[in-house]
Parts: structure tokens; sequence; C-alpha cells
């Protein structure tokens, strides 16, 4: 339906433009040739862009810098009893779900996390007294002692201390900009850190800023600069998120934790999107120094994912991965790679693919016109002001034009017969082994070399067909006459 749509469109066009040029032959321009060939350069990139099929990465780090921990293994005590990750995506109305919308605005309790997107942590806080409560590995302590000048108290005092991250990697758009971040909220107090009990205080603080130019994130180095350069290019068009909780005191009563980010730059698919709307890669990992026993995957919008695994629960709009030996793996550093189709998405790329189809087709068609009546233009300047005599064109043999055509007859039934032959080779299934072991530039170049052979050929024989035959005098007028 594209092809044939575009077709008719490029036909009205291409009439239209061929009609107009012919009435304004004189007044063809390479200005407006220039025109359209750029025009057409830009739909067919955004073209190319659009038909890619585009890879988001989230990386996600839960740490308990304060807290509970095994004497004998380090290990922390706590426990991560559900890690949800929400991707909110853009759909233009494309899916339309009157109760999850009620859902999400009445009845959740993390209405804040669908409505913009991110991650949120629910965690189990082991069962100890305050005095084996303490710093951990990973927390600093200039960042212990400004906890303790703010809250007033000494670090024996303060409660356990979480603090969670999220890299989101982003897809380029058609507009090639991205707003610059760089956002760190002052540390304040909050009193609804437990949702069953409210009376618990603690001390919150979160930034957002880009992995780009910023000197908060630092890529992973390595002693290998192509690798470290690797780690640049995956990781610099995209966005970190943290926050961090400290509880006010060490309460044994106070059992279940959350934490939760949010930004509405994670993981945005809209309709300005250099790649495929309806599919992409989605990447995911986490560490953790606690035990994450499950993680769940949300989307606002309906999901397929062709991908069974042991542990792996698909539903319309989810999947979720539950304790065991595929959980176990993403926290012990791999990462998990699904390919999600958005089918309410596919409305939108078919209806942007037909536009860009279109757009390329009329400008290749308009330029290709343009281009054919400016260089006639000039064929036809140049032969008014080159113009041979009468005389110099009786001397211009017929044997020799002859020549020259019968040469581009042979050149194009030869290439027509190549073709058919492959042709020919395909409809039977057949095969013929060639030695294809060059590279690729020693292709190109042979094609090239190929294509200057011929340009020389034809050259040379029209320049020999053009060329007059030698004026005959005297004597060799008289021979030519007898042998008439």
């Amino acid at each position: 339906m594209n092809v044939f749509i575009s077709a008719l469109i490029a036909l009205y066009f291409l009439r239209k433009s061929s009609k107009e040029v012919r009435e304004k032959t004189k007044r063809a321009s390479w200005f407006r040739t220039a025109a359209y060939f750029i025009l057409m350069c830009i739909t067919s990139i955004m073209f190319y862009k659009s038909y890619q099929v585009s890879t988001i990465i989230n990386r996600i780090s839960i740490e308990a810098l304060r807290g509970a921990e095994d004497d004998s293994s380090g290990q922390s005590k706590d426990t991560v009893e559900l890690l949800h990750v929400y991707n909110k995506f853009r759909c233009l109305n494309s899916y339309k779900n009157d109760y999850l919308e009620f859902d999400n605005k009445y009845l959740r309790s993390d209405s804040v996390l669908t409505y913009n997107g991110g991650v949120k942590a629910y965690i189990n806080m082991a069962e100890s007294s305050p005095k084996r409560i303490k710093r951990r590995a990973g927390l600093s302590e200039r960042v212990e002692k400004r906890f303790c000048e703010i809250t007033k108290r000494n670090p024996s005092e303060l409660g356990p201390y979480y603090a969670i991250t999220l890299l989101s990697t982003n897809i380029p758009s058609f507009v090639p900009v991205y707003p610059k971040i760089n956002y760190i909220e002052p540390i304040k107090q909050d009193s609804l850190l437990d949702e069953r009990n409210g009376k618990h205080s603690a001390f919150t603080f979160a930034s957002v800023y880009n992995s780009r130019g910023s000197d908060l994130f630092d890529f992973p180095a390595t002693s290998n600069p192509q690798v470290n350069k690797a780690y640049e290019d995956l990781f610099k068009n995209g966005m970190v998120a943290e926050q961090n909780i400290l509880l006010d005191n060490p309460d044994d009563s106070l059992k279940n934790a959350s934490l939760s980010i949010t930004h509405r730059f994670a993981n945005t698919i809209d309709i300005l999107t250099a790649a495929d709307l309806s599919q992409y890669t989605y990447v995911i990992g986490v560490e953790s120094d606690m035990c994450v026993k499950n993680l769940l995957v949300e989307y606002n919008i309906p999901i397929e994912i062709n991908c069974s695994m042991n542990g792996l629960e698909k539903g319309p709009r989810s999947f979720e991965i539950k304790n065991g030996d595929l959980m176990d793996g993403i926290q012990n550093g791999q990462c998990l790679v699904f390919h999600v189709k958005l089918p309410t998405m596919s409305n939108i790329q078919q209806i942007r693919s037909l536009i860009l189809t279109a757009l390329v087709t009329t400008f290749f068609s308009l330029f290709g016109t343009n281009l054919f009546y400016r260089l006639r233009k000039w064929a036809m300047g140049r032969r008014k002001s080159n113009r041979l005599k009468y005389a110099v064109l009786r001397r211009i043999s017929r044997k020799r034009i002859e020549l020259f055509k019968r040469f581009h007859y042979i050149m194009v039934i030869l290439l027509l017969s190549l073709v058919l032959a492959g042709a020919l080779f395909c409809l039977f299934d057949c095969t013929f082994l060639m030695n294809l072991d060059y590279n690729i530039w020693e292709k190109i170049c042979f094609v090239i070399g190929l294509i200057i052979v011929h340009l020389v050929l034809v050259c040379l024989l029209y320049k020999y067909a053009i060329s007059p035959l030698h004026k005959k005098r005297g004597k060799e007028k008289i021979l030519a006459k007898t042998k008439r």
C-alpha cells in the first residue's frame, strides 16, 4: 500500500513538474536542482533511520550503604522483595485504556512512577539491633559526616542508608537536541518512607544528570583504550538518576522501605524518534549488594516478547523475572537482552513510513526532472554555440556513427543478458562457484575500474565517430569519382 500510494504521488508531481519545466525551460537553474537534492538527502536519511531497530540500555544499581550485614561474608542482610521498572512511552493516543488511567490516577500508590516512568525498589529490612547497623563499603566518610551535621546526631544513632541509581540510554531524535540536565536536590526530611506506618521519617536527596559531560558520572575504565572508547559511545546518549534515603533512627519496628526514582526523559519513544517505533531491543542489568528476589518490568502500552526462559513470566503489558537462576545471573553482572514489540505503536510507524516514503519519492522525482532539464538546457546552449558548418557535417562518416550506436546496443544487450541470467539462475535454484575471498575495497576498486574503462571507451569512440573525414583534394577527388 505504501509503494502504491507513493507511486501515485510521484507520478502526480512528475507530471506537474515536467509541464512546468517545459513551459519555463529557459528559467531552469542549478539552485532549484541543488535544493531538491538536499531535500532528497534529508528525507532519505530520515527514511533510513526510521527503519532501524534501536536499543535501550538500563543499568540499575541498589546499595545498602548503612545497615546490618553478615559478619562472615560481609553481605547485606536486607533483601529487595521487588524491583519494579516502569517504562512509559508516548503513544500519541494510539492505545486508549480508560481503566488503566483511572487505576494509575486514583488507586495505585506509585502513581508518580506510572506518570513519569522510572524504578521503584521495595526493601525488606533485616531484624537486627541498632548496634549492628554500621557503615558499609561504598559510603564515604564525607557523606556520612554531612548527614550527621544535618541530623545533629552521631553516626551510631543513624539508621540504614540506601541508594538506588538508574542509567538509561536514549534513542537519538530527528531533532538532534537533548536537554542538558544537572539537578541536585537539597537534603530534606520525608515522613512518608514507610507506606504501612507513616510515623517513621527519613532524610532524602536526589540527583539527575547527563551521562555525557558530567563530573558525577565515570565511564568504566579498563587498560584497553578501545574498550574505554566503546563504553563512552555506548552510554554517551543517556541520563542518570539517583535517589538516596537515610532513616532518621534505627527503629526495629520499621520492616519495609521503598526507594523510587522517576524521570520523564528515561526510556522515551515518540514520533520524532530516529528509529522504528514498533519495536526495540531492551537490555537490562542489575547490580546490588542485597538479594533481589523479583524483577518486574511494566509498560503503559501492550508489548510482545518472543522469549521463553525458566523463571520468566509474561503478561500483556509486563514481564517478570522471579527468584531463581535467572535472577541470580542478573545480579552477578549478566545483562538480559529482550526484543520487545510494541503493537499499538506500529500504527504510528506505518503512518510515518508512508509520509517519509512519499516525500523521498517526490523529492527524487523533482530532483531528477530538474536535473534533466537543466542538463538539457546546458547541452542545447553548448550545441548552439558550437554549431558545425555544413561543409564539416558532410564530412562526418555515417558508418562511424552507426558503429557508435551499435556499441551502445551491444553494451545494453550484455547488461540485460547478465541480469536475465541471474534471474534464471534464481528461478531454477541454481548457483555457480566463485572465489569471493577479496576485501570489500578491492571489489569497490574493481567496479570503479570497470566503469572508468567503459567511460574511456565511450569517449574515444564518440570522438572517433564525430571527427570529420579528411577533405579530399585534387587527385583524390578524381579517384573517388572514377570508383563511383
